[in-house]
Order: structure tokens, then sequence, then C-alpha cells
């Protein structure tokens, strides 16, 4: 068996502790579901340059890797080997927007289930709404 492909996401956090998630572009793998962006890791580049990398790609942020602080929670898809090594951002540079023509949206823990998930998210709920609940205002 061959060793998994590690890839990270963020887990980009407003000050209520709402998470981005984006829409997968109609044109990739499993179109219309919604996921935490980030992806591959290049050649050369650690786990946060990479992130930052993504981000910037994907949603025209701009991230310090200094400043991500790797999350408690993994995710494991299972399918394929995939792990997902998951970063907190809570400090980043412009608005978001599509790059890629996804649709984005900010959201509470408790409220994932609301959209359709990936499925390795789904299995790590618990633990997001335990790491990350919505902040009393």
């Amino acid at each position: 068996m061959s060793a998994a492909l590690i890839v990270v996401a963020a887990l980009i956090l407003d000050a209520d502790n709402r998470i981005l998630i984006a829409e997968r572009p109609a044109d990739r793998k499993y179109a219309g579901q919604w996921e935490l962006p980030g992806g591959k890791i290049e050649p050369g580049e650690s786990e946060p340059q990479a992130l930052a990398r993504e981000l910037n790609e994907e949603l025209g942020l701009i991230v310090n890797p200094l400043h991500l602080q790797r999350s408690p929670v993994t995710i494991d898809f299972g399918e394929g080997g995939v792990v997902v090594h998951l970063y907190e951002c809570r400090q980043w540079q412009g608005m978001p927007e599509g790059r890629e023509k996804q649709r984005f949206t900010w959201c509470h823990s408790a409220n994932l289930p609301d959209h359709d998930i990936m499925s390795g998210i789904v299995r790590v709920l618990p633990e997001l709404q335990l790491h990350y609940p919505a902040r009393a205002a």
C-alpha cells in the first residue's frame, strides 16, 4: 500500500469563529460539494507555505505562513489515501474572492451540515464543533 497523500486546508476563522467554506467548481471532482480551501504541497514547500500559496491562488488572500497554526483536527478521507492537515488562519490581507469561479460563504461549525459538505469533513464535524464553537456575542 502506498503512503497517504498529504494535502493542506485552512480553517479561515473570523472574529466570531465562523469558518470560510468554498464550493468545488463545476469542472472538478466532487463538483458542487463544499470544502475548506487548500490543496496540494509542491516540491520544496512546507505545509504552511503551500497553504499560503493555495489561499492566494483560490481566494486572493495574502497569508503569512508563520501565522498559520496547526489545528488539532485532521481529516482522513480514507478513499485514495488522502489525509488533510488543517491549519487555523485568523490573520490575512484582502477580501476573499472566488478566483476559480467558486462560491464561498462563512458559517459556524454547527451550521456546516446545512451545506453539501465533503464526506471527510462530515466525519470530523464533532471535532470541529468542539474546537471551533461560535463565540458568544
